[in-house]
């Protein structure tokens, strides 16, 4: 992997600044969307979808706060559709052209992502919810609480080279937001059961074509880990399983995530961290420690997010793939790699 296959990032605007807009003066009509999704009602989310393009279209948004504002809106009405077994395109054809032209704006994928569903997700009475619920709530600031702290780590990991003298701080960081991570998925575990998870929540997360390409939805919470995985041992991972999953999910990661990523490349080229603090001639046992403690507490937070998606899956067909379009098995494979990486940390303590 090289820093020529990732898209150029510049700075973005906070969560807060794009939970904050409402460019389509919509939020009088996403407080109904529960609603209108528990009576199945077509008709009126039609109705919303078109008078959502409009506006957009009427405003010809051009300011990137906005244009995020307007992807994360307009996902969850298309979403919607889905979920109630309508091509958002076929009755409203002039979305897709919409939301090819907004998402160059905003420099993102053209569907909503994990950061715009939760992070940039208002609180409150302007709360974005498909199904209103308790347990969507639970979900939504789980997830978001996790995008917080994983963001600050990753950044802190994409800075790092092996003369930097940081890469115990990095790595330290990265394990306190990995504690946070735990605790949010045991939360989801205890409040979301499989059962409302797979029929309540999982029918919102299906894939959509857009401009001959397949987005998946924004549910996909094995995204999450998927650059500090990168840069702790999968920049110089060569399985073609992994490298097919990590450059089918790089695109929906934050952008504070893939500006780390861009950093790290440059300060380190395919060397992983395992490889920094294992290979080079300054590394100590304090950052091996470190890295041990956080690979550790990365394969404690697949543990219980492998049960949930197992537990998921047996309420499904067999040919079901997870939210983001994957099989439970890729934990599986996570896991393997992880399990990898603190055994060769481990090794070099040693020799």
């Amino acid at each position: 992997m090289t820093l020529e296959t990732l898209r150029p990032r510049l700075d973005f605007p906070s969560y807060e600044e794009v939970a904050k807009r409402d460019p389509l003066n919509i939020d009088g009509a996403m407080k109904i969307l529960p609603d209108l999704n528990a009576e199945s009602n077509i008709e009126g989310l039609e109705a919303v979808t078109k008078d959502a393009l409009d506006e957009s279209r009427r405003q010809r948004v051009l300011s990137q706060t906005d244009a995020l504002a307007v992807i994360r809106d307009m996902d969850f009405l298309t979403s919607s559709l889905l979920r109630h077994g309508v091509q958002p395109f076929e009755v409203v054809p002039e979305l897709e052209a919409e939301l090819l032209r907004v998402s160059a704006i905003a420099r993102t994928v053209p569907r909503g992502t994990v950061f715009t569903y939760a992070a940039a997700n208002p609180a409150g009475e302007r709360r974005r919810s498909f199904t209103g619920t308790a347990e969507e709530d639970v979900f939504i600031d789980a997830v978001s609480r996790s995008i917080v702290a994983l963001d600050d780590a990753v950044d802190k990991i994409g800075s790092v080279s092996p003369y930097s003298g940081d890469v115990t701080a990095a790595l330290n960081t990265s394990g306190a937001a990995m504690d946070e991570m735990v605790r949010s998925i045991i939360e989801v575990k205890r409040t979301v059961t499989p059962e409302f998870f797979t029929f309540q929540m999982r029918p919102y997360f299906e894939s959509l074509t857009i401009g001959d390409k397949k987005y998946t939805g924004s549910g996909g919470a094995q995204i999450q880990l998927v650059a500090i995985d990168f840069m702790l041992w999968g920049c110089e991972d060569q399985d073609p399983d992994y490298l097919a999953f990590f450059a089918d999910n790089v695109d929906y990661l934050t952008p504070v995530q893939q500006r780390a990523i861009e950093n790290y490349l440059k300060n380190n080229g395919d060397r992983s961290v395992v490889s920094l603090i294992t290979r080079e001639s300054n590394a100590d046992d304090d950052s091996r420690q470190a890295a041990v403690d956080l690979l550790r507490k990365i394969r404690k937070f697949r543990y219980p997010h492998r049960k949930i998606a197992q537990d998921n899956f047996k309420l499904r067909p067999d040919d079901a793939v997870g939210s983001g379009s994957y099989k439970p098995d890729i934990l599986d494979v996570l896991i393997d790699k992880t399990e990898g990486a603190i055994a060769q940390v481990e090794e070099s303590r040693y020799e």
